[in-house]
Parts: C-alpha cells; sequence; structure tokens
C-alpha cells in the first residue's frame, strides 16, 4: 500500500563538540584519581602486611644481630606507612575544588578553557580561570557567583576582548582562604 503522507525524519542532532571533550575529561580526571586511590590503597595493606611479618619475626629473634637489622627494616616499612596515610589524608582536597568550586558553581552559560592552580607569593591559594561567556551579563553573574562562596576571599577580573564569535573571552582571578585546602580531620 502506497503512503500518502509521507513520514518526516527525525533529525538527530549532533553532540557537542565542546560537552564530548569535557565529558572525557572529566571521565579521565575520574579514572585517574580513582586509580591513585587504589595504588595507595594496596601499598597501604602491603606495607602493613610487612610491618605485621617483621613483628612477628621480631618477636622470634630478639637479641640477634638480625633483630637490629629487622628492626630497622620494621620501622623503615613503619615511616613509608605514616608517610601514604598523610597522602591518602590529602587525597581529597583537590576534588573538593573540582566539585565544590567548579562544578557546582559554574553559570551555565560560561565556558571554562583554562583553569590553573597557584599560590601568591604570600602562600594563599590563587586559582586562575579564562574561559568564554555569550554576554556580559552572563559573566557579571558568574563573578557574584564566585564572590558569594564564603572560601573565596576575592575575585579579581583581568579583562575580557570579544572574539570574532561574538563571546566575551574573560580571565579571572580567583584567591582562596587558605583553610579551604587544610585536611579536615
Amino acid at each position: 500500500m502506497v503512503e500518502i503522507i509521507p513520514k518526516k525524519k527525525r533529525e538527530r542532532e549532533a553532540p557537542s563538540y565542546l560537552n564530548n571533550i569535557l565529558f572525557f575529561v572529566f571521565l579521565s580526571i575520574f579514572i585517574i584519581s580513582l586509580s591513585l586511590f587504589l595504588i595507595f590503597k594496596v601499598q597501604t595493606g602491603r606495607y602493613q602486611k610487612e610491618t605485621e611479618d617483621l613483628s612477628a619475626q621480631l618477636q622470634l629473634q630478639k637479641g640477634s644481630k638480625e633483630f637490629r637489622q629487622l628492626e630497622r627494616k620494621m620501622l623503615t616499612y613503619r615511616d613509608k606507612f605514616k608517610n601514604i596515610s598523610k597522602i591518602l589524608a590529602l587525597y581529597y582536597q583537590p576534588s573538593k575544588i573540582f566539585n565544590e568550586l567548579l562544578n557546582k558553581t559554574i553559570h551555565p552559560k560560561i565556558v571554562l578553557k583554562s583553569f590553573v592552580f597557584t599560590e601568591t607569593d604570600n602562600g594563599e591559594p590563587k586559582i586562575e580561570i579564562s574561559g568564554y561567556a555569550p554576554d556580559k551579563e552572563s559573566l557579571a553573574q558568574q563573578i557574584k557567583i564566585y564572590e558569594s562562596i564564603p572560601e573565596v576571599q576575592r575575585v579579581d577580573f583581568k579583562g575580557a576582548k570579544v572574539e570574532k564569535e561574538g563571546n566575551l573571552k574573560f580571565t579571572l582571578s580567583i584567591f582562596l582562604s587558605s583553610e579551604y585546602l587544610t585536611p579536615q580531620q
């Protein structure tokens, strides 16, 4: 039977090139973070087991020359274990910046292109952000959002220029309080 009214074909929207790039960047950051966490956990477990084995051997051979060597080796592993524990305690802090400061507070119309985390001469944490905004209002709203965050001491607007596409290319400096990066006990 011949169709009298032809069916319209659905046009599929091509996924945004930028969305794909951002997805893969954040996915790779997540995978790298997860793998580092697992590596540290495995090493911690291994050092704990070796420390327990050395302690058991130490109990058996107290007083001998081998005892002193095992004791030194055990102290070395104990120090390594403490260092790994310190690293794991500080591990979650970078994700706090990405999750709480960038992901939750970014204006929907703003596109970030560059992110540099540095320190000022005083040792204060500072984030340099550059990106694109479709208009002045969106950029002003983004600056107000950053200024409303309690951990942000101040936001410096470094400048903006109009690109060929009509977007504003901007640069911001965000100064954080030093307590924002200290590990929470």
